[in-house]
């Protein structure tokens, strides 16, 4: 798969790219932002308008404005009248730590040796120094950390790349590296990934944008320098005309580094499939239109309640000749505390009486907005796909594994989708890891598959488990094998075989572990002998 074609239009997806970029400001959260993005104005983030290449030197303007009936409306009073709540913030959050707040476990699958004196089955030499290699390298790159951000942004703008990357000048070791969706595009072929394109911004001016981009394909890593605008990728240029590229190594292909069979890069969807794109394989955000309407509306009714609370000060209507006059061309005020008094034209009573000061005070409606807030977030994060009382944890008196899972249905089961897409994913690529660091650092270790281990949601506590098997035991319900198992639930055959040959070994001098009566205690008497006359 080739570079896109000269002069193309920048971005190659810019409908996906656009939502992308809606997503991306509500995930930020800053007021400004949302306020300039749904008004038309220049977000930081990313132009909000794109121009089709028609062909023949012309093109045309490409404008996709979302629309917020709340951010998108004028301001007609201060500056900040208008406040976010950080709920989108907040379902990202939730979704990194349903899936790697326990880290999953990294396994190498290779050879193993069983010891034929105690029959305990444990990795080979080869396979034991690959998994110590494999651990040292999760540890010094950091992956679970990366894991930790990755699933947090793909939460937010619907999925995230990881790519392999090694720069032998700064670390001897490969590292995964995260990219968010809105710097990468992912290629499919009848639902295969076959390539992804990465690409960052080096240089830019007024006129002019330089982009490096790179291309990951078939164990392949592909890289060029393209010289164009913010809304057309232009030409290649070398990669030496820029500093940022300059010191890169490529061959005659453009490829810094190929090895065909393995993976370098890999697109891991947030959820699929995207109702927006049902054909799209590069998934969809937590934050579907509908629950973007309902982050408006929570906006709105939070904005509201600070209103009354701004309107609810007590203020004094005043007559406008009591105010204080500051001297000739200076103007009048009111006295100290001013806050509380609002000028109206008055004239002095009857009988030379002062006009009336009046007390106006309104009603700051509290219980009603929280009601409100409380109800809307609470339909926000279950359309995202999450139990809100999970996010009230603290308070929570302690609970059994099984009460938990019926309180929390609907956040297990988003969790066990998006593993899905985690599990088979992080395999190939730490697989791959294993193989460029044997490649081009020379780590002298047989790559092997690695085998990717989330762990259960939700755990019982040891007592509880040890409640079980004793259960199962006293009613004859259950192997040693079986209770073995209820009691270590994350061991694997290999482990269980070896502990049931530990208890027979145990059982071998010490009766009672296989429930034979013990020998009484203490020396044991002689019989009386027979007396003669009797044995006569």
């Amino acid at each position: 798969m080739p570079f896109p074609a000269d002069n193309s239009d920048w971005p190659l997806d810019g409908r996906r790219y656009d939502r992308v970029q809606e997503r991306s400001v509500w995930y930020a959260g800053d007021p400004d932002e949302l306020e300039a993005f749904y008004r038309g104005g220049v977000v930081q983030s990313a132009p909000l308008s794109r121009w089709q290449n028609l062909g023949g030197g012309k093109s045309r303007r490409v404008d996709e404005r979302q629309t917020s009936k709340f951010w998108g409306t004028e301001q007609t009073g201060p500056v900040d009248e208008k406040v976010h709540l950080p709920i989108p913030e907040k379902i990202a959050h939730m979704s990194a730590e349903t899936l790697f707040s326990d880290p999953p476990r990294f396994i190498v699958e290779g050879p193993t040796v069983k010891d034929p004196a105690t029959g305990k089955v444990s990795l080979a030499p080869d396979t034991q120094r690959t998994q110590d290699r494999l651990d040292s390298l999760v540890e010094q790159t950091g992956l679970l950390a990366t894991l930790l951000s990755a699933a947090e942004t793909a939460s937010a703008l619907g999925s995230v790349a990881l790519r392999l990357a090694w720069n032998t000048d700064v670390a001897p070791y490969p590292t995964i590296s995260r990219a968010d969706a809105d710097a990468y595009e992912p290629f499919y072929s009848w639902g295969v990934q076959t390539g992804t394109l990465f690409w960052q911004v080096v240089q830019a001016d007024a006129s002019t944008v330089w982009r490096h981009l790179e291309l990951h394909e078939n164990g392949a890593i592909y890289h060029a320098l393209y010289q164009g605008t913010a809304v057309n990728l232009g030409r290649p240029i070398p990669l030496s005309e820029h500093p940022a590229t300059a010191s890169l190594e490529v061959n005659e292909f453009g490829a810094t580094f190929a090895r065909p069979g393995i993976t370098t890069a890999v697109n891991i969807p947030n959820m699929l499939p995207d109702p927006l794109d049902r054909r799209s394989n590069v998934g969809r955000s937590d934050y579907t239109p509908a629950c973007i309407g309902l982050f408006s509306a929570i906006d709105q009714a939070a904005s509201s309640l600070m209103r009354d609370l701004d309107d609810g000060q007590s203020r004094l209507l005043v007559a406008d000749y009591m105010l204080k006059n500051l001297g000739f061309g200076k103007g009048a005020a009111f006295p100290d505390g001013e806050r509380m008094f609002v000028k109206l034209k008055r004239q002095p009573g009857d009988n030379g009486q002062e006009a009336p000061i009046d007390q106006v005070q309104f009603d700051i409606r509290v219980e009603e907005h929280l009601a409100i807030i409380e109800d809307l977030s609470k339909r926000a994060i279950e359309a995202a796909g999450f139990t809100p009382d999970q996010d009230q944890g603290g308070d929570a008196s302690d609970m059994t594994a099984t009460e938990f899972v019926g309180r929390n249905k609907r956040t297990l089961a988003t969790r066990d989708k998006k593993v899905l897409y985690w599990r088979e994913s992080l395999s190939r690529l730490l697989t791959s890891l294993l193989v460029v660091d044997r490649e081009v650092f020379g780590t002298q270790i047989t790559p092997m598959p690695v085998r990717v281990v989330f762990p259960d949601a939700v755990q019982e506590s040891p007592k509880v488990l040890a409640e079980t098997a004793g259960a199962q035991k006293n009613a004859d319900a259950s192997s040693r094998y079986t209770r073995i198992q209820t009691m270590h639930p994350d061991w694997d055959e290999a482990d269980i075989e070896a502990e049931l040959k530990r208890i027979e070994e145990e059982g071998a001098s010490d009766p009672s572990v296989l429930g034979l009566p013990l020998p009484p205690a203490g020396p044991v008497a002689n019989p009386p002998a027979e007396d003669d006359d009797e044995a006569a």
